[in-house]
């Protein structure tokens, strides 16, 4: 068994100094919003792969800033902005010594390889998943499976799905 934690990077400003969007910065609201999923965070993955722009990289520096131990990090170009597609080829090359990891990046990408991987999933989780994915959301998947090399849409469990709001209410779904 695996888990894979599927996370939208956390609110962004509008727009980055370069003019660039690849970046832009978190903003105060992302910010808290990434520290706050950290802090309540009770189990650590053994692996973090995110897209290399600066607002996913911002969010696992705040997600990751108060844990107790530190977890590899891999920063990816090809991962921006990248499709569902790419995102699940990307999965697929975790190394299996990894038992848990987090995938993050950008919408739509994100949110659809989220709503692909729950898609057996009976219930309004999977229906807001394929809705709405919102910043800083978080999908936890169980995988049945013991290498990432395996993970597909039929193997994958969504066990919880949450977004800041949840987190604020001390709900998540």
């Amino acid at each position: 068994m695996k888990t894979l934690y599927v996370l939208r990077h956390a609110k962004a400003e509008r727009d980055a100094p370069s003019g660039e969007d690849y970046d832009r910065p978190l903003a105060a609201r992302g910010r808290t919003d990434a520290a706050r999923l950290g802090s309540l965070w009770q189990i650590h993955p053994d692996l973090i792969v995110t897209s290399s722009a600066k607002r996913t990289l911002e969010t696992v520096e705040q997600l990751t800033a108060r844990w107790p131990k530190p977890v590899a990090i891999q920063a990816e170009d090809k991962l921006y902005l990248a499709p569902a597609a790419r995102l699940m080829e990307t999965v697929r090359t975790f190394p299996d010594t990894a038992h848990s990891a987090i995938l993050v990046g950008h919408n739509p990408g994100i949110g659809d390889l989220a709503a692909q991987l729950a898609h057996q999933t009976p219930g309004a989780a999977r229906e807001r998943i394929r809705t709405q994915y919102p910043t800083c959301a978080l999908a936890t998947f169980e995988i049945a499976a013991d290498s990432w090399s395996l993970v597909s849409p039929g193997l994958a469990r969504l066990l919880a799905f949450a977004a800041p709001k949840d987190l604020a209410n001390g709900t998540g779904a």
